[in-house]
């Protein structure tokens, strides 16, 4: 009987979980954030298609690199609820300074690649707390063998605005502001789909 109440809660909460996404929430969410409804359609329609290869459907993040890296042009969106938060995000130092107007999927470019990406795993590397990223899309394929992921990073804050007019810049990583990182990827962590546009 133990062995069946266990079975059975498991099965509820695999339920709800799998059942958390909606889409129609996510794509009312992402418009009230000013995502272009293109980019809404890229990232829903790869979810439906692909839904049983998603362990993470929780959540949802868009990163907007036509925004200045002064603006807060990173979206991490509640499947379920429509919740939006949005973050601070750094571009590599070849995409540009104020603004990333150059993207590149080669390595050693040391600048941003656009695209959809499967966020994965996490690890604590010299950056601190961490996630790796898999690029889905011919403009994303190498950012494993670049070593491209998304991390904290001291130049990304209000702070650093104030004194440098702009974030730092990366090597071509998503640098994200210590102050919500460790928050923030442990929601997108293991699974989730990632978009960078511009």
């Amino acid at each position: 009987m133990k062995k069946l109440i266990v079975f059975l809660s498991l099965f509820f909460i695999f339920s709800f979980k799998v059942s958390a996404y909606n889409e129609n929430t996510v794509i009312q969410a992402a418009q009230r954030v000013g995502i272009p409804q293109n980019q809404i359609n890229k990232v829903a329609g790869y979810i439906e298609k692909y839904s049983g290869s998603i362990p993470n459907k929780n959540y949802v993040a868009f990163v907007d690199f036509s925004k200045p890296s002064t603006e807060r042009r990173g979206f991490l969106i509640q499947t379920d609820t429509g919740s939006t938060q949005s973050f601070l995000v750094s571009h590599g130092i070849r995409s540009g300074q104020l603004y990333a107007e150059r993207f590149s999927n080669i390595q050693g470019s040391n600048m941003s690649s656009l695209g959809l990406y499967f966020v994965k795993q996490t690890y604590d590397g010299h950056n601190g707390y961490s996630v790796r990223v898999a690029g889905i899309e011919s403009s994303n394929s190498n950012v494993e063998a670049r070593s491209i992921v998304i991390h904290p990073a001291d130049y990304v804050s209000d702070r650093y605005i104030q004194e440098h007019g702009m974030l730092g810049v990366s090597e071509g990583c998503f640098a994200i502001d210590r102050a919500v990182s460790q928050s923030l990827i442990n929601k997108v962590k293991n699974g989730s789909i990632w978009l960078a546009f511009n």
